[in-house]
Parts: C-alpha cells; structure tokens; sequence
C-alpha cells in the first residue's frame, strides 16, 4: 500500500519565541515615532499643514483694507475738488449811477454831468472782497455814498434800494465800506459841482458761475473791432447781455477766462465779459450769437 505525503509540523521553540520579540520591538518603535510624530510638532510650535482662516482675524484684514481703500478715494477726490472762488473773484461792480449833485451852497443841481466815479470809489468798493460780511454773501448789494470834493471827504454811506442780502451781511458790508472810503484817492479826479451822491451796484456771484481756476487777472485796453460787441453779465455766449459796444469803442481789460475778457466800458465804471475776438485778441471766433452781432 502506497503511502501519501507527510506533513510536519515544527514545534514553537526557542526560535519562534525570539521572532516574537522582534515583532514587538518594532512595533513599540513605530508606536514611540508616531507619538513624536504627533507630540513634538505642537511642542515645537510648528505646523505642518495649513490651518483654517480664524473669522475674526478675517474680519480685521477686510476692515484694514476697506479703510485703506476708503482712505485712498477720498484722498483722490480730495486731490481733483477745485477749491472754490474768493470773495474777489466773485465780486462785479455792475455800475455807478450820479443819484443827485449840489452846488456850494448845498441847492441842489439838475444836470450833474459825467463823473469818473470808478476811478473815485472803485477801489473801496472792490476791498469789499476781503470784508468777513462778503465770505457768505450771495446778491447784490446797493451802496450810495456822499463824495464832497471841497472837503475831500465822503460820508453818509447807505443801502439802497436794488440790495437782496440780509440785513446781517448789508451791515457788515457798510460798516466795511465806511472804512475804506476814509482813505480815498482825489488826484485826477474831476468833478464839475462840489459835492455828489453817488450809487453803485456791487454783485456778489454765486461760487458755482465763477471758475476761480481759469479766471487770470489781467489789465490795459482795447478797442472794439466788430461792428458791435456784446458785453454780457457773464463769460458765455447765453449770458444776459449788459451794453452793446459799436466798432471804435475803447475798453479797459481787468480779467479773462479762457477766450473772454473782463472789462470796463464807459465812464460809470459798467463792467462786464465780452469775447476777444471782438476786441481784436487772438482767439478763436466764436459760435452762436456774439458772432452774428
């Protein structure tokens, strides 16, 4: 009879127990690397992978930028506001007007003749600009003032009729004036009767028709070359239109603003804006009414 195959098995020995050993000894290392593996990054303060945003250090970088940003825009709109015009550049003497003249006697007189009044009481009026009444002022302002030539004084001074203003600012306003026409200049002025009232109607221009930027001081004289130039209230070819000049007329030049150009232009100091072209300065011609006149 035919024997199959034998299995045997060995028995555990001293053998089997070392491979034992073994195993546990690397099994206690791995467990000893992986504690310090996991303890020894938080005792060193290091992290090994990324942590998730805190929301409250969140919503401190977004307020840190939106100050930021905010700081910035209104630093830019800050930068492109233009400041606002001056008291100066907002005043306009729109005209003088000889109210009544006396003789020696103090009788009053019927034809009072011209007056150079501009050259008189001009520039106690344009020092209105740096009066703290005319900061605020919006309107216009009558203002009539007794100019005696044999005394060489000028008194009386009061509002008339054409003022808009508030009583408060009217006020502030006089009391300026009465301390500048204490030191008036006499020389050169002529005056045909001794004494004379004399009324002149100041304006002070709201900030948004005035662009203090483009407005250039400037002085001499022109003459008219159109057959008639529009002398108007305002620099623009829609503005109210003030006098009309004919060709041959002479003016006198105190500002411009781009291609208009302030003047006086007659003897009762009227002043308003025309276009340089019609006085001969090199512009370009302009289109609309002012060039069709």
């Amino acid at each position: 009879m035919s024997r199959g195959p034998r299995i045997i098995v060995p028995e555990r020995g001293d053998g089997g127990r070392a491979e034992g050993v073994q195993l546990g000894r690397v099994g206690l290392i791995a467990v000893i690397g992986f504690a310090i593996g996991v303890v020894w990054p938080r005792l060193a303060g290091v992290s090994l992978v990324p942590s998730a945003p805190v929301e409250g250090a969140r919503q401190e970088v977004l307020a840190e930028q939106e100050a930021t940003e905010a700081q910035s825009d209104g630093e830019g709109a800050a930068a492109e506001e233009p400041e606002p015009p001056t008291p100066g550049e907002r005043l306009v003497i729109e005209e003088y007007k000889i109210t009544s003249c006396r003789d020696a006697d103090g009788k009053a007189i019927k034809d009072c003749g011209e007056l150079d009044a501009e050259a008189l009481l001009g520039p106690a009026l344009r020092s209105l600009a740096t009066c703290p009444a005319a900061e605020n002022a919006i309107g216009k302002l009558s203002v009539g003032v007794d100019v005696d030539f044999k005394a060489r004084r000028a008194n009386d001074v009061k509002s008339g009729r054409s003022t808009d203003l508030p009583s408060a600012v009217v006020k502030g306003l006089l009391d300026c004036v009465r301390r500048s026409v204490d030191d008036l200049s006499w020389k050169g002025v002529e005056a045909r009767h001794p004494s004379y009232t004399v009324y002149a109607l100041v304006e002070f221009e709201r900030p948004e028709l005035v662009k203090s930027s483009s407005i250039v001081p400037a002085s001499g004289s022109a003459t008219v070359r159109w057959n008639v130039a529009l002398i108007r209230r305002e620099p623009n070819s829609t503005a109210k239109i003030r006098a009309r000049l004919t060709s041959g007329t002479r003016v006198i030049v105190t500002a411009r603003q781009e291609e208009w150009y302030r003047v006086k232009y007659d003897t009762k100091g009227g002043e308003g804006w025309v276009h340089g072209a019609a006085i001969g300065m090199d512009v370009s011609a302009p289109d609309g009414p002012d060039a069709e006149e």
